[in-house]
Parts: C-alpha cells; structure tokens; sequence
C-alpha cells in the first residue's frame, strides 16, 4: 500500500512540474501568445552585459511583432559571438520568442544578447 502511494505522490509532483514547462512568448504576459501583445510600431535600443562590455541591440516592431534584430558595436570575441549574432535574432524573428537555444561557449554573449532584446521588448510602449 505505502508504494502505491509513493508512486502516485511521484505521478502528481511530474504532472506538475510538467506543466510549468510553457513557451516563453515576447510581451508582457510570457504565457500568452504574440498575437494579443500588440507594440506601437518603431525602433527600441537597449543594451545588456555580454562577456566583455554592453551588447547594444535595436529591434525593429511592427503592431503584433518583432521585425528585426540589429547588434550593434561591442566588445565580444568575433570568432565566439558570430554565431550568436547572427543565430539568435533570426530564431528570435522566426519564433517570436526568446525562448532560443543558447549557442555552447558563448553563453555570456547569447545572455547579453537575450537581455538587451528582453529590456526592447519592455520598453516598447503597447497600445492601448
């Protein structure tokens, strides 16, 4: 009887933690979906430490979405943040999300990056 209940505790506690496993979406909510988080179109700026200094990012909004990621002059190593600045953004367009795989050896750069698009995403003014 004390299994039974030990194994039906443990079935419980994984659906739980199961599903606090969400997509992390862009806007204010990060369960809700892209299309009821809705920016007034334009540029934002915004910059985040990566291994060696700030990464300043500009990322492009239309109404529902983000449109472009631009990285702009920063410190990183060339050879290790390439692919991140390259990678990243267009899974960040593509997705609509920053729940991106980081890329391995560059996690300072993939966090500086991340962040700097996260702190766009939370200036940019909603409509109301």
């Amino acid at each position: 009887m004390l299994k039974r209940i030990i194994s039906l505790s443990l079935c419980i506690l994984m659906i739980f933690s199961l599903s606090s496993c969400a997509t992390n979406t862009v806007g204010s909510d990060p369960s809700a979906p892209l299309d009821s988080a809705i920016y007034k179109a334009g540029e934002y700026t915004a910059s985040a430490k990566g291994n060696f200094g700030d990464i300043p990012v500009t990322v492009t909004f239309s109404d529902t979405e983000i449109l472009s990621i631009i990285v702009g002059e920063n410190q990183e190593t060339p050879d290790i943040a390439k692919p991140v600045f390259e990678k990243l953004p267009k899974q960040i367009i593509d997705g609509q999300t920053l729940k991106v795989d980081m890329i391995a050896g560059a996690t300072n750069s993939c966090k500086g990056l991340l962040d700097a698009v996260e702190d766009c995403i939370k200036i940019a003014p909603k409509k109301n």
